[in-house]
């Protein structure tokens, strides 16, 4: 994988991370498939790598809507 790919990455991994809303959780998680989708179809992260970067992804989004939902309380 190549630096430019790893900063795309790792920068949709820190938006998604800060974001702070229901809505902000689900702009940044599709915006990070989408990104993912388009490396991918680029020939720059392999599927092994989409599906695990998918997955991280998702997962960080559901514990992003939990804290959400929990803070509401």
């Amino acid at each position: 994988m190549n630096r430019p790919a790893l900063n795309l990455i790792e920068a949709a991994r820190n938006r998604l991370a800060k974001a702070t809303s229901a809505e902000g959780i689900r702009f940044e998680e599709h915006t990070a498939i989408g990104m993912l989708d388009t490396l991918e179809s680029l020939r720059l992260i392999d599927m092994d790598t989409w599906r695990t970067l998918r997955a991280e992804f998702d997962s960080l989004a559901d514990s992003r809507r939990a804290l959400l939902q929990g803070g509401a309380k």
